[in-house]
């Protein structure tokens, strides 16, 4: 279930997805101006890049989600390529057993659902492809704005830090 604000966990607002793993997330201050930002351990307990509490975070931010990694990209494309491709083919498979009672279609409606699962899922190809390109895009558009946040807000800690770690991440998933 998911909280007014977008927490993942609403009796514990301010705390992201997987909180025991340190990484990037999405947030917004403002509804349309989400930003990325470090979950990490600072040694005493886990909380936000900035020095942000999780109470301080969810008075202040809406959560949006993990920035994922290109493997996280591919095994969610590929799930849900197999989902689709089975949900079709279960679709006919219910409409063959209905047709069988009044005797119309049923032979086409089963051929079609064999078709449908013998079709091969889609390669790490072309959408993948396309997929990382947005997401290269996304990634660049972050590190671009906190770059600006540098220049314009010392009081965020070292944002320079923010961005060379979506580089590196980029250069990473590349």
């Amino acid at each position: 279930m998911i909280g007014d604000n977008g927490w993942p966990d609403p009796a514990r607002p301010g705390v992201p997805l997987n909180p025991e793993r340190e990484g990037h997330h999405w947030c917004c201050v403002y509804p349309n101006l989400p930003f990325p930002i470090v979950w990490r351990h600072d040694g005493i307990g886990f909380r936000w890049d900035n020095g942000y509490s999780p109470e301080q975070a969810a008075q202040h931010w809406r959560y949006v989600g993990l920035c994922l990694t290109p493997a996280e990209v591919a095994a969610r494309s590929a799930a849900a390529a197999e989902a689709m491709r089975e949900a079709c083919a279960a679709w006919c498979a219910g409409k063959e057993q209905t047709s069988r009672s009044f005797g119309s279609h049923a032979d086409a409606y089963e051929i079609a659902a064999r078709n449908i699962r013998a079709l091969p899922l889609p390669a790490p190809g072309a959408l993948d492809r396309a997929r990382e390109e947005a997401r290269r895009e996304g990634m660049e558009a972050a590190a671009r704005y906190l770059d600006a946040v540098t220049r314009s807000t010392p009081r965020w800690g070292d944002p320079a830090e923010h961005a060379a770690a979506i580089r590196a991440r980029m250069e990473e998933g590349a």
